[in-house]
């Protein structure tokens, strides 16, 4: 079985509620179960700088902009990443900005990453 887990956080890299537990935990115990199970996260500065190994698998233009499909490891977990600084590189949290505004264009944001996997379609 494959399993791909598609989510804005991932601890320890980032966390702001507990999606970011049930994913920093839930991939690895699947993958000790013998699931092929990958996360696929946007690549927040602190994702990106947690998944050292990352690779690039491709790149595209979106409806969201340019963005980079990375593949790396995170605790023997794969993590692929969608690499758009235009959308991730910013200060305050991944869903609000430093005076706790949300992000006007979050619904792109969030999209990219399902836009990204969607039409690559590619096992790193």
């Amino acid at each position: 079985m494959q399993v791909l887990h598609v989510c804005s956080e991932m601890f320890p890299l980032l966390k702001t509620g507990g999606l970011a537990d049930v994913i920093g935990a839930l991939p690895a115990a699947q993958i000790a179960d013998g699931v092929d199970a990958r996360v696929l996260l946007p690549a927040f500065p602190d994702i990106r700088r947690g998944v050292t190994d990352a690779q690039v698998v491709s790149r595209r233009d979106t409806f969201a902009g340019h963005i980079t499909l990375l593949f790396g490891h995170y605790n023997g977990v794969g993590i692929y990443l969608i690499d758009a600084p235009h959308l991730y590189d910013r200060p305050g949290s991944p869903y609000h900005d430093t005076n706790l505004f949300a992000y006007t264009d979050n619904v792109l944001r969030f999209c990219a990453a399902g836009v990204g996997w969607g039409r690559n379609g590619q096992r790193a």
